[in-house]
């Protein structure tokens, strides 16, 4: 069953809106930070954010998860030297990644709660 409020919430949501919490500044951070990781570990990482997923997906309730996952395998994981890559996505404005955000870049994070 499709979750209306979900549904409205994807299809009306402005595509510059992630714009908004990444400007150009916190983007280059982000940059920087994966930069800095992949220093001290043989994975590649790649940052992914996405605004909002496509009403026809939500209509047949994909979930966050299975579009990472759906971009993972199309842009990243499978296609490194040695099939170490990490997908860091985020479907903006969710609740779920931010835990997983400040852990992982915390320099990062700290610029994104002040834009809040």
């Amino acid at each position: 069953m499709v979750a209306i409020k979900r549904w409205f919430f994807h299809t009306f949501m402005p595509p510059w809106r992630w714009r908004l919490a990444f400007p150009a500044a916190v983007l280059k951070d982000i940059e920087m930070a994966v930069k800095q990781s992949e220093r001290r570990h043989r994975g590649e990482l790649r940052f992914a954010v996405e605004n909002a997923l496509a009403p026809a997906w939500v209509w047949r309730g994909t979930s966050a998860r299975q579009r990472a996952t759906e971009v993972f395998f199309k842009f990243t994981g499978v296609d490194t030297e040695e099939n170490s890559g990490v997908l860091i996505y985020l479907l903006w404005p969710t609740e779920k990644f931010i835990s997983l955000l400040i852990a992982a870049l915390p320099d990062v994070c700290r610029r994104l709660s002040g834009m809040q």
